[in-house]
């Protein structure tokens, strides 16, 4: 069935404001719910005759699980047909000539659905997730777009991105371009650019000051909800992600939990002669390494660090703090992530330089991070690479950012969460302690006012 989705006030306000502008934008973080925010609206659309087909396209994991997961997630959308563009193009071809309500399309097939279905083109409204894709007119992706605005095509564009200005403020106008052909920001780039910056003497392009800043936001202002300022900002937004492993790695890793031994594929060996090794080594998997014999450590996947990366790209720049557990997951988010940098290597100076944005990504061990460190100044974003079963440790880690003097923006949380792994497991056992100790407190609370 599904379950009953409560939306929040700027969800809900975020829904209606879709429903009632054919061009708009979305302009929220990850995790404030955008998707399904977008999916609702587009679902009152098509009951009430404004939207037929809806195309969606986001980054292939989006597209592949993100979106048919909210899809299969709630109630009032359980009852909606959908279909995944992916595969060869023979797939593509049958998936996107199925008779279904939602399309999903990652951005990198965008422009072949275009140039093999412009002929009959069936879908009338068009959904940007990480719309940022689009702020580069020299792209495939974003002529593929243009042609579709151009021809009218698609009557209804809806754009979502937590950074529309990942490199400045000259990046909104193509979003905005394809929105409105032009009417608000200027119908060329350069238009938009000679009208708002000057460069200077380093040939660097920079906005006429603040005033041109508030102009170019007033002006956009009818068609895009951004989402920028705390909110809520009493609790932490948690944004659990959930991480579809291969079936190869999800048949190694029930070998591991069924036998307790498991032969990777180079020749090692892993094995564990107890339960809680048993499942430092399950734990160790889900996160996509696991020490062998020897003792050294073999990558087994890299969902967690795909994710990652999308993380990162929305971020644009924003200072984010990534906790770890195993040691092999600093050694893999370094290598992955040059910008990456361990708190034992910062010094002194750490509380200034992120919170200056010096360091775009700081990585750091729970127990060695939770206590005595102000990082509000710099950013509001948090990822578990892996959690931990330590509840003081994880809400220390957390108040490094949330609920601090200073911080002006809700704090959001992801967590990494590998499906039908032990990843559940630990998530479920730090809900359940959160919920104990918060009543206790509520408990103590009012024995101290009788």
């Amino acid at each position: 069935m599904g379950q009953i989705w409560t939306p929040a006030d700027f969800q809900a306000d975020g829904s209606d404001f879709l429903y009632e502008t054919p061009a708009a934008a979305l302009w929220w973080r990850m995790g404030r719910g955008k998707t399904v925010t977008t999916a609702s609206a587009c679902v009152d659309m098509m009951d009430f005759g404004l939207a037929g087909k809806i195309l969606v396209v986001a980054p292939k994991r989006v597209a592949t699980m993100t979106w048919p997961n909210e899809f299969k997630k709630w109630q009032h959308l359980n009852g909606v047909r959908w279909s995944v563009i992916t595969g060869t193009a023979k797939q593509r071809k049958a998936a996107a000539n199925k008779d279904a309500d939602v399309y999903f399309v990652n951005w990198e097939n965008l422009p072949w659905l275009v140039d093999e279905f412009k002929l009959v083109w069936k879908w009338d409204t068009l959904v940007l997730d990480e719309a940022s894709k689009v702020k580069n007119q020299s792209t495939a992706k974003y002529r593929a777009v243009k042609e579709l605005r151009m021809k009218q095509l698609v009557s209804r564009l809806y754009e979502l991105t937590g950074s529309p200005a990942p490199n400045g403020l000259k990046d909104v106008w193509a979003p905005v371009y394809l929105m409105d052909r032009g009417r608000r920001l200027g119908r060329t780039q350069e238009a938009f650019i000679n009208r708002w910056f000057f460069r200077d003497r380093a040939g660097q392009l920079q906005i006429r000051g603040e005033p041109a800043q508030l102009e170019i936001n007033d002006r956009v202002g009818d068609i895009v909800y951004a989402l920028r300022s705390a909110v809520t900002h009493n609790e932490p937004i948690i944004n659990r992600i959930p991480i579809e492993l291969s079936s190869q790695a999800m048949a190694e890793y029930k070998q591991l939990e069924n036998t307790t031994f498991l032969e990777l594929e180079n020749g090692e060996e892993v094995t564990a002669a107890t339960a809680a090794a048993i499942t430092g080594k399950l734990l160790q998997y889900a996160s996509g390494a696991v020490y062998t014999e020897r003792p050294e450590w073999v990558e087994t996947h890299k969902a967690k660090l795909d994710v990652l990366h999308d993380i990162m790209e929305e971020a644009a720049g924003d200072p984010v703090i990534v906790a770890y557990n195993s040691r092999h997951e600093l050694y893999r988010i370094q290598r992955e992530f040059p910008q990456a940098v361990a708190i034992e290597d910062c010094g002194d100076d750490l509380e200034d330089n992120f919170n200056a944005g010096r360091i775009p990504m700081l990585v750091m061990h729970p127990a060695s991070g939770g206590h005595g460190l102000n990082l509000q100044f710099g950013g509001a974003t948090i990822v578990w690479f892996s959690l931990t079963w330590n509840l003081e440790f994880y809400e220390q880690l957390i108040a490094r950012l949330h609920g601090r003097h200073g911080q002006d923006r809700d704090v959001i949380v992801h967590q990494l969460i590998a499906n039908n792994t032990l990843d559940e497991e630990v998530d479920l056992r730090l809900s359940g302690k959160a919920s104990v100790q918060e009543a206790l407190m509520i408990a103590a609370e009012r024995r101290r006012r009788r």
